[in-house]
C-alpha cells in the first residue's frame, strides 16, 4: 500500500499580515495570490525600508553580498539568522529543500540589488555592473548571471516596476548617508577579515 502523502505546506502568518487582513480580506487573498508567483518588488521595498530604518546592517551587508556572490558563500552566516527569522519573514522559505539553509536566497539577491540602486558609493554601481540589475535591468551583460538578472527585471509587475523610482527618490538623507558609510567601511573590514585568516593559518 503506498504511503498517502500531504501536497499542503503548514503555514504561518505573520501579525502585520493578520491585522491588515482583518480590515480588507479581499486585498489580503489578492496579496496571497500574487505572492505565489514569487516575492513582490513592492514587498522587497519594504523589507529595505525597515532594515535601513531598524540600522540592521548584518542583514544589509548579507544582502549586497548575495547582490554578486553564490548561496553557499552568503548563507553560511549563522548569527543574524534568527533577527532574519523573526523581523523579515519573507526573507526565509522554511520547506524540504535540499539546499541545506532557509533563506529566500533570490529575495536576498534582489535586495542587495535594492540597496546597491540607493547607495551613492562607489560599491554600488559595482554591484550593477557585474552582471546587472535584477531590478531595473539596466548593464546586464551577456553572461549566464546577466541572463537571470534580466529575467528578473523583467518579471515584476508594472504597478511594481512604477513604485521603483519615486520610492527611491523619497529616501530620507541620512539613510542614504547610512548606506554610503556602510558600503564605505566594506573594503577595511574585508582587509581586516583578510588579516584575520593568514592569522588562523600560521597560528
Amino acid at each position: 500500500m503506498s504511503k498517502k502523502t500531504n501536497a499542503t505546506k503548514t503555514g504561518s502568518l505573520s501579525n502585520a499580515f493578520l491585522s491588515a487582513a482583518r480590515a480588507d480580506e479581499d486585498g489580503a487573498l489578492a496579496y496571497m495570490l500574487m505572492s505565489s508567483f514569487g516575492v513582490m518588488l513592492s514587498t522587497l521595498l519594504d523589507v529595505a525600508e525597515r532594515a535601513i530604518t531598524n540600522k540592521h546592517l548584518t542583514v544589509i551587508v548579507m544582502c549586497l553580498t548575495a547582490g554578486t556572490q553564490i548561496r553557499a558563500n552568503v548563507t553560511f552566516v549563522q548569527g543574524v539568522t534568527a533577527e532574519i527569522k523573526r523581523t523579515y519573514p519573507e526573507l526565509i522559505i522554511d520547506s524540504d529543500r535540499s539546499v541545506g539553509d532557509i533563506y529566500n536566497f533570490g529575495a536576498l539577491h534582489a535586495l542587495g540589488h535594492i540597496f546597491a540602486h540607493l547607495t551613492r558609493h562607489a560599491l554600488g554601481l559595482q554591484i550593477i555592473s557585474k552582471a546587472g540589475s535584477c531590478i531595473t535591468g539596466e548593464r546586464s551583460i551577456d553572461s549566464d548571471a546577466g541572463a537571470i538578472n534580466k529575467e528578473i527585471a523583467s518579471s515584476w509587475s508594472a504597478e511594481d516596476k512604477a513604485l521603483f523610482n519615486p520610492w527611491r527618490a523619497e529616501m530620507r538623507p541620512e539613510d542614504i548617508t547610512l548606506l554610503d558609510d556602510l558600503c564605505g567601511a566594506m573594503e577595511a573590514k574585508a582587509s581586516a577579515f583578510r588579516v584575520r585568516m593568514s592569522a588562523n593559518r600560521t597560528g
